[in-house]
């Protein structure tokens, strides 16, 4: 079951996902669709710094110390904090929104945002991506990594 998939089908089971649901969700945003990469300091450059901290941590390439980080892949353990710079995009519908904008989810995704009778919000775009969530940050949130995915598989990724 792919990223997306899983995550529409966690919006089924429950309105409320715990803590890991949602650090997994924005994990999954963050990597897949905003460009964030898991990375780890510079220590040549670092020797003695504060921010001389051991570890693979999640960040922005857009961060202004970014030039003092460099990839880490997964055989570098985690940081002390690793997800301590990852957005709350399926808490903040305004970064949510502007992920989805910047992958073109309401723009070539034709992506239709309403709010249902019953309450839930709804989101239909292109590529049968149809979703409900009671929550209006999660719910685009899950579409962003539903569009990504659809077009990573049109792109043959």
């Amino acid at each position: 079951m792919s990223t997306a998939q899983e995550h529409q089908a966690r919006g089924r089971e429950s309105e409320e996902p715990g803590e890991d649901d949602v650090r997994s969700l924005d994990l999954a945003v963050a990597l897949r669709a905003d460009r964030h990469t898991w990375v780890q300091w510079k220590h040549r450059a670092l020797a003695g710094a504060v921010l001389d901290e051991p570890g693979r941590f999640i960040a922005s390439p857009n961060t202004p110390v970014a030039h003092l980080q460099e990839p880490a892949g997964h055989e570098v353990p985690l940081a002390a904090g690793p997800y301590r710079h990852l957005k709350h995009y399926s808490g903040d519908p305004g970064l949510a929104l502007s992920v989805a904008k910047s992958v073109g989810l309401f723009g070539e995704g034709a992506a239709v945002l309403s709010r249902t009778p019953a309450g839930p919000w709804r989101l239909v775009a292109d590529h049968g991506i149809e979703l409900e969530d009671g929550c209006v940050a999660r719910l685009i949130s899950r579409a962003v990594l539903a569009y990504v995915e659809a077009l990573d598989a049109e792109r043959g990724s």
